[in-house]
């Protein structure tokens, strides 16, 4: 009989959190895996985006990084200030729990930006190419407790943008996860900066995360770090990725089991 305490140590954090450090691959892993993710999408439903996905709208207006980064700290008090108005509108449903900066900060580091441009390279995009097509200059995080407050999360944010006169997209990652297991909805905001003339794009992004699985995205670089250290496990990082991501899942599940369909928000 499967026994989660087999299959994953817990260790307190000083500050309280919790860690999981997943040992081996449950039995039939990968079936329940799919699963549970199969569960939560029927859980979140069709995110309508509010215009179409076309290659050709949706590139920043920079040729680089530090134009790109000119750019972005003109649009982000606007963009701070709708994610602070859909945040208040939130926060009187009892499944959503926080609106915050990721990692403190709404706009990316240089070096972040630079860093990113490293990957893009790996697939032979060049620099002015890579700054085109960066989704995440500025960014934030909505948090929430349950997979039925998700779509009108996105509702809630097309609107507020669509107002501003701005059009978001939806990339549900839930439907095809990452090769680590990552899981979540990214809104892409394309935002306009006056120039003149012609106004300047700068796509934005809003993440949209269930608590379970926002904690594991947290949690998994401290765990990499100390993994490798005390080089106690030999699965490569995405599997081990993967186990976490299935816990959270799970966790999910079990939790919104017996929740009743949770009344419209909006």
């Amino acid at each position: 009989m499967y026994n989660e305490n087999n299959y994953c140590d817990e260790t307190n954090d000083m500050d309280g959190t919790i860690t999981i450090f997943p040992k081996k691959y449950p039995p039939n892993f990968q079936k329940k895996l799919e699963k549970y993710q199969t569960k939560i999408v029927k859980m979140i439903g069709n995110l309508q985006s509010s215009t179409d996905d076309d290659d050709d709208n949706w590139l920043n207006d920079a040729n680089t990084v530090d134009e790109l980064l000119e750019n972005a700290y003109f649009i982000a008090p606007q963009f701070k200030a709708i994610c602070e108005q859909i945040s208040h509108e939130l926060t009187r449903h009892k499944h959503f729990i926080s609106f915050r900066l990721e990692d403190s900060c709404l706009i990316k580091s240089k070096e972040s930006l630079n860093k990113k441009i490293m990957r893009y390279k790996t697939f032979d995009v060049d620099t002015f190419n890579a700054v085109k097509i960066i989704r995440d200059a500025v960014r934030a995080t909505f948090v929430l407790e349950s997979p039925y407050c998700i779509r009108a999360v996105a509702e809630c944010i097309c609107q507020k943008f669509e107002a501003d006169g701005e059009a978001v997209i939806f990339e549900n990652i839930w439907l095809k996860p990452k090769p680590s297991g990552y899981v979540g909805v990214h809104s892409i905001v394309r935002m306009f900066v006056p120039d003149h003339e012609k106004k300047k794009c700068v796509l934005c992004e809003i993440q949209i995360h269930l608590r379970e699985i926002y904690l594991v995205k947290e949690e998994q670089h401290a765990f990499y770090k100390q993994s490798i250290s005390d080089n106690l496990y030999s699965l490569d990082d995405n599997k081990i990725s993967k186990i976490l991501y299935f816990n959270a899942m799970k966790k999910i599940c079990k939790n919104t089991k017996q929740q009743q369909l949770l009344p419209k928000i909006l």
